[in-house]
C-alpha cells in the first residue's frame, strides 16, 4: 500500500472544528479513492462508500432535496449504518446532475459527519449541468500522481528519502556522498519513465522493474482517457481534445503559444477554448520539475 503525503491533509480536514465537505479533485487513475479508503483504514473511521457511477441516488435528484432522505437512501444502497465514527464518501460526484450542488446542506444541516465526495473532470461536467457551486460550504484539495518522494516511498526506499529531506532539501552541512547521488539519479529516472500513477507503479514494482509491464499499464490508462473524450465531448471539440492529448509528449517544458499550439494538415488549427483549458491542466498536472546539477535539488514546477 502506497503512503500519500496527502493523508495528512485528510486528517487536518478531519479534525477541524470547521471541517465542511471535503471535495478531491484530479485525474482519474491517480488514487482518489485508493486515498480514501487507506485513509479510513489507518485511523479506524467507519467507511460509508457510494460510488454513482454504479448506484444511483435518486434523492440527489429531486427538486425538493431533503438531507435526511438522501442519507436514508445511502445508508439503504450501501448496507452500513451511520455510527459516531462514519465517513460518507461519494464516489465519482460527476456522474450526478445535482450531487455536487447539495454537498452545502451536509455543511448547513449535518456538520457532524464527514463527508468526501470525489471525481474527475468537474469543470467540464459543471459546465455542462450548470449546477451551482456551494461557495463557502465545501472544502477542496487536489490529488495527482506519485512525486519522487512517495515514489521512493512505494519502492521501500525509505532512507534515500531521509538522504534527500537532510542532506538536500535542508540545506545540510553534510551533503549526499556521490554513490547516493549516484544511485538516487538512477531511481529518478526509473521514476521519470514510469510516472506517478500508482497502478503503474504498482505493475513496475511487483514485476521487479519491468518497464514493458510499466509500458502496459500506462498504453491503458492513455486509453481510458481517450474513452472519456466520447464521454464529455463531441464532434470538433472531441477532435481538438484528442490532437492535445497527442501533442503533450512534445510540449511538456516549452512555452507554449496559443494561436499556434498545434495544426493540421499543415495549416494551424482553430483550437477551441476548452481543449486549450483541458491542455493546460494536463500540462500543469505534469508533477514535479527535477534537475540535477553539483547536488540534487527539487523544486515544483511553474503552473502554466
Amino acid at each position: 500500500m502506497f503512503h500519500r503525503f496527502a493523508e495528512k491533509a485528510l486528517w487536518e480536514w478531519y479534525q477541524s472544528s470547521h471541517r465542511k465537505p471535503l471535495v478531491i479533485r484530479g485525474a482519474r487513475q491517480v488514487g482518489k479513492t485508493y486515498l480514501v479508503r487507506r485513509f479510513c483504514m489507518l485511523h479506524q473511521i467507519d467507511l460509508v462508500e457510494i460510488n454513482l457511477e454504479e448506484k444511483k441516488v435518486s434523492e440527489f435528484e429531486r427538486e425538493t432535496f431533503d438531507l435526511t432522505r438522501c442519507i436514508n437512501e445511502i445508508i439503504a444502497l450501501t448496507g452500513k449504518r451511520l455510527t459516531e465514527r462514519s465517513l460518507i464518501f461519494i464516489d465519482e460526484i460527476q456522474e450526478s446532475t445535482k450531487a455536487y450542488s447539495r454537498l452545502r446542506y451536509f455543511k448547513e444541516q449535518r456538520s457532524d459527519i464527514p463527508v468526501i465526495a470525489a471525481g474527475s473532470l468537474l469543470e467540464v461536467r459543471l459546465k455542462e449541468t450548470k449546477q451551482k457551486i456551494p461557495v463557502g460550504r465545501v472544502d477542496f484539495f487536489f490529488l495527482g500522481p506519485l512525486t519522487f518522494t512517495e515514489f521512493l516511498l512505494a519502492s521501500g526506499l525509505g532512507v534515500l528519502v531521509d538522504h534527500l529531506s537532510h542532506g538536500v532539501l535542508k540545506e545540510s552541512t553534510n551533503p549526499i556522498s556521490s554513490s547516493v547521488h549516484e544511485l538516487l539519479t538512477r531511481h529518478l529516472l526509473d521514476y521519470l519513465f514510469v510516472g506517478g500513477m500508482p497502478e503503474v507503479v504498482q505493475q513496475f514494482l511487483e514485476h521487479q522493474g519491468d518497464y514493458l509491464a510499466a509500458r502496459k499499464t500506462q498504453q491503458q490508462i492513455v486509453n481510458a482517457y481517450l474513452e472519456d473524450v466520447d464521454r464529455y465531448a463531441e464532434g470538433k471539440v472531441a477532435e481538438v481534445i484528442r490532437d492535445v492529448l497527442d501533442r503533450i509528449p512534445f510540449e511538456i517544458g516549452n512555452k507554449i503559444i496559443y494561436s499556434r499550439s498545434f495544426h493540421k494538415n499543415n495549416r494551424i488549427f482553430d483550437v477551441t477554448y476548452e481543449a486549450l483549458s483541458i491542455f493546460c491542466v494536463l500540462r500543469s498536472s505534469a508533477g514535479f520539475f527535477l534537475e540535477f546539477v553539483s547536488e540534487l535539488r527539487l523544486r515544483k514546477a511553474s503552473k502554466y
